[in-house]
């Protein structure tokens, strides 16, 4: 499934899973929304945010995971769905910009396991996001 998100932007799903939970699916797709929310607040207002309100977006209700983001520095922001039951799937991922991202790049990571366990961050290595072990890539965006 290819989103097109501005002129020059796409996110790419790559999650091979056909049968999600509908909770998952729910994850899935209101993370999709909140990084292209970020990245339209991003070129508007030249910064990220970590307030719902602001973007517009806000977590599905009900839920079966808790919703963060975190500002990591100006030009990197952290995000996760962390879940409430040990039989649910973890999200985490990153959206930057500038030059240490080579323009503005997010990677929505999936855990590999279902649990409760406290995720770990996406790596960036070499201008290129990386998800951590025990993680599989689920959706990316470069610009």
């Amino acid at each position: 499934m290819k989103l097109l998100v501005g002129a020059s932007l796409s996110l790419l799903c790559l999650c091979t899973a056909c049968a999600e939970a509908p909770d998952e699916q729910a994850t899935q797709d209101y993370l999709e929304r909140l990084v292209r929310s970020q990245i339209q607040y991003y070129v508007e207002q030249g910064e990220f945010t970590t307030r719902f309100d602001q973007l517009g977006v806000f977590p599905p209700e009900p839920s079966l995971h808790n919703y963060e983001i975190s500002l990591r520095e100006p030009q990197r922001l952290d995000f996760w769905a962390m879940p409430e039951r040990s039989r649910t799937y973890g999200y985490i991922g990153t959206l930057g910009g500038g030059s240490a991202f080579a323009g503005l790049s997010a990677l929505i990571c999936q855990s590999q396991q279902p649990g409760v366990s406290q995720p770990p961050k996406v790596r960036l290595e070499k201008r290129q996001l990386i998800c951590p072990t025990g993680y599989e890539e689920f959706s990316r965006l470069t610009q």
